[in-house]
């Protein structure tokens, strides 16, 4: 088979490139898999990803500062995007095309449907963050809604959260529920740290949503309690970890707080880590919440992110509460955390082989 896997943005280190290039290792032997990405960019996965004989294309559309601007690009590009990817998918005559980019798939599946490619996936990663509510947006992600709906063959998405976020109705036969893998050969559960000093780490791009300032202030109160405390912020994204440094140097906790690339060995820096801290404002079905609860490590997280996501080691905690209020349940945590027990055989149903097993019988246009 010939198969594209559409990119949002580059082949960085986030969770949604890791799963392309989890699909792309261990389909490549038997198929040809090409990536388009959104993005001129060399990013992390670049180079692997050619390991596996696979070609990059690109179709890049900067974006601004303005959230009014870009929507003005958005209804631009449509016809744009629509015929170079229209061009790109006939001429390479692919049997698949798998759109990883939420809205944006609308254009993927509809310029597939006219090159005649059999195969057509919208791929959703995370709940809806209610963009479509603002006027601008509105009618943008109504076509969007609509051409993926009638365009595609498949719609996979990435929990029960995210389907109902994005689509009302529970008895579309194209709507598929894939939790996201996580390979388990190499997250392996870690023995207890001794060190006296509690280790807390966060993996994920540096965001409004992802809201790692909201973890600075929990330092701030850890630090202010006397706890010895270190935060490691592991991620990417150069423009907003400008405002997380200062608002560090602001609180004075330089030596509290470090970032670090989101390029680093995740597997060495979850081995540090006494608790996982993730009080994301939106969250779909998190890869990283995945990896470290497969490495035996307790978590506190934002009652934002669904249910399942929990293996047995995550602690929910409202966003509504203090910085101080979440600090305190660091402690409680600490304190308890022999007695949190991981769901292993839970955890193995999302295993990459089972994964990469379901999503090759939709790419053969069998039935799942």
């Amino acid at each position: 088979m010939k198969i594209l896997q559409i990119s949002p943005q580059g082949l960085g280190k986030g969770g949604v490139q890791k799963i392309i290039m989890d699909i792309t290792e261990n389909l490549s032997d038997n198929n040809k898999i090409d990536v388009l990405l959104s993005t001129n960019e060399k990013r992390f996965y670049d180079d692997e990803f050619q390991k596996y004989g696979g070609n990059i294309y690109r179709i890049n559309i900067k974006n601004s500062k303005s959230k009014i601007v870009n929507c003005i690009k958005n209804y631009i590009s449509i016809s744009y995007k629509l015929l170079k990817m229209y061009k790109l998918f006939k001429d390479n005559k692919y049997d698949v095309i798998h759109c990883h980019n939420e809205y944006e798939s609308g254009i993927c599946v509809y310029a597939a449907y006219l090159a005649k490619v059999p195969i057509r996936i919208a791929h959703f990663h995370r709940t809806d963050y209610g963009m479509e509510t603002k006027i601008y947006y509105k009618f943008y992600t109504y076509l969007m809604k609509k051409w993926i709906e009638k365009y595609s063959t498949t719609i996979i998405c990435c929990c029960k959260l995210t389907q109902k976020s994005f689509f009302k109705e529970y008895n579309n036969p194209k709507i598929k529920v894939f939790y996201n893998p996580i390979e388990l050969t190499k997250f392996k559960p870690i023995k207890t740290r001794l060190k006296e000093q509690i280790v807390i780490s966060n993996v994920a791009v540096y965001s409004d949503n992802k809201n790692q300032s909201f973890l600075i202030d929990v330092m701030k109160q850890l630090n202010l309690m006397n706890y010895d405390v270190r935060l490691n912020l592991i991620g990417y994204e150069e423009e907003y970890k400008k405002i997380l440094v200062k608002k560090v140097m602001d609180l004075n906790l330089e030596n509290i707080v470090q970032f670090i690339d989101g390029n680093t060995d995740i597997i060495k820096q979850l081995s540090n880590t006494d608790i996982f801290a993730f009080p994301s404002k939106k969250e779909g079905f998190s890869v990283a919440l995945l990896e470290a609860q497969a490495m035996n490590i307790p978590c506190i997280v934002s009652d934002s992110i669904t249910e399942e996501s929990n293996f047995g080691l995550i602690k929910y905690i409202s966003l509504n509460k203090t910085p101080k209020e979440w600090a305190q349940e660091i402690i409680n945590i600490i304190q308890i955390k022999d007695e949190l027990q991981l769901n292993l055989n839970r955890l193995k149903e999302l295993d990459i082989n089972n994964y990469v097993s379901r999503l090759e019988k939709i790419y053969k246009g069998e039935n799942i």
